[in-house]
C-alpha cells in the first residue's frame, strides 16, 4: 500500500473507533499521523486548510477539478485526507466536550459480561487487552456485572445461586474480594481482579437457571 492511501486507512480506522476510545488517545494519534502526513506531503497544511473552508455539499468533481487542475488518485487521496483530517478534529472535539458533560451531569451506565469459567477464562486476558484497554476510562462512568452463568466463581451448593437471581456481590477493585460485610465469601481470580479493577463498581451476580425436564406423556 502507497503512503497516501495507508495515511487515509489509518484516519478511516480512528474515525471509526473513535467513539469507544478516550478522546485523549485519539488525539494523539491523530497529531502523530498529521505530523507524518505533513513530513511526506509538503502542500499538507494547504489542502487542510482549504478544506476546513469548504463545506462537504461543495466537494464535487468540479471542485475537485478546479482546484487542483485535475482529477486523480493522487488529487483524490490528498482531498479525502485533508477532509478526514478536519472532519475527525471536529469529532475528538465533539467526544471530549460530551465526556466531560456526562461527567459533570454524573451520567451511569452499566456493563453486563456474562461469563463461564470453564470455557471464558483462556479468552479473558484478550477481551480485557482489545476492549476494555482501549476504550474511555470507565472509572467513572461505567458499573461491571459479572453474571457467573457456570457455577463457578462461588461454591457449587452456594445459597447465592438462588432462582430469582436477585442477588448481587459487590466486589472490591483491587482485591477481587468481596466487600466487608457481604453474606457471600468470594475472591475473584487475577484476570477477573484485573478486570474488576478497570470499573468504578463491580458486582457478580450468581445467575441460577433451572433446567426443564418436562413431563412425558406415554
Amino acid at each position: 500500500m502507497c503512503a497516501p492511501a495507508a495515511v487515509l486507512a489509518q484516519l478511516l480506522e480512528l474515525e471509526a473507533t473513535a467513539e469507544s476510545s478516550q478522546p485523549a488517545l485519539t488525539r494523539s494519534k491523530l497529531r502523530k499521523l498529521r505530523a507524518f502526513w505533513r513530513l511526506l506531503w509538503s502542500d499538507a497544511n494547504i489542502d487542510e486548510s482549504r478544506a476546513n473552508r469548504t463545506s462537504q455539499e461543495e466537494r464535487t468533481h468540479h471542485h475537485l477539478l478546479g482546484r487542483f487542475g485535475r482529477v486523480g488518485w493522487l488529487n483524490t487521496t490528498r482531498d479525502a485526507i485533508a477532509t478526514s483530517f478536519v472532519r475527525l478534529e471536529a469529532k475528538v472535539k465533539h467526544l471530549s466536550l460530551l465526556s466531560r458533560a456526562r461527567a459533570k451531569a454524573g451520567f451511569q451506565a452499566h456493563i453486563v459480561i456474562p461469563y463461564c469459567k470453564r470455557s471464558d477464562e483462556e479468552s479473558l486476558a484478550t477481551l480485557i487487552r482489545l476492549m476494555f484497554k482501549e476504550v474511555r476510562p470507565l472509572h467513572s462512568t461505567f458499573s461491571l456485572y459479572l453474571y457467573d452463568i457456570c457455577y463457578g466463581l462461588l461454591p457449587p451448593h452456594s445459597q447465592a445461586y438462588d432462582l430469582r437471581n436477585e442477588i448481587e456481590i459487590q466486589v472490591e477493585p483491587t482485591t477481587g474480594k468481596a466487600v466487608p460485610g457481604s453474606p457471600y465469601p468470594l475472591q475473584l481470580e487475577p484476570p477477573l481482579v484485573e478486570l474488576a479493577g478497570l470499573f468504578g463498581r463491580t458486582f457478580v451476580v450468581p445467575f441460577h437457571e433451572e433446567l426443564p425436564t418436562g413431563d412425558r406423556k406415554s
